[in-house]
């Protein structure tokens, strides 16, 4: 199941303090090298599948007021992903950080960002 996701570019969606949306990628994908010459088949069964275990959130706060969440991950580090490729079931151990940094922008505009943006994701679900 979360080969699938991963192969097609799911994201996870969480919100914070009720209505402030925030998004992130479940996983990556890597071909093997030596899979850019083959055939599409061949290609395709040279696919790696990686789960993302580490996500880094930015934090902007207004006085006791959480303004802006953003998310990351340490995609390029192998330490923070996870190789799912032939496993069936093996355990998992995910972790988070967070850095806080204050803002100008007051809480009433803090959905402005929203507005602004010409493509929001569409809602998809991993069941």
């Amino acid at each position: 199941m979360l080969r699938t996701a991963v192969a097609r570019d799911f994201y996870f969606q969480m919100f914070f303090d009720d209505d402030l949306p925030v998004w992130g990628f479940v996983g990556k994908t890597e071909r093997n090298k030596q899979a850019a010459a083959g055939t599409a088949q061949q290609q395709q069964s040279d696919l790696r599948f990686f789960l993302f275990t580490h996500f880094h959130f930015d934090i902007a706060y207004n006085g006791d007021n959480v303004i802006e969440v953003n998310v990351s991950t340490s995609a390029s580090d192998p330490r923070r992903t996870r190789d799912i490729t032939t496993a069936s079931s093996l355990p998992v151990e995910f972790s988070y950080s967070v850095k806080w940094q204050p803002t100008a922008v007051q809480l009433e505009d803090r959905m402005d960002r929203y507005s602004r943006i010409s493509f929001l994701p569409q809602h998809l679900e991993v069941g």
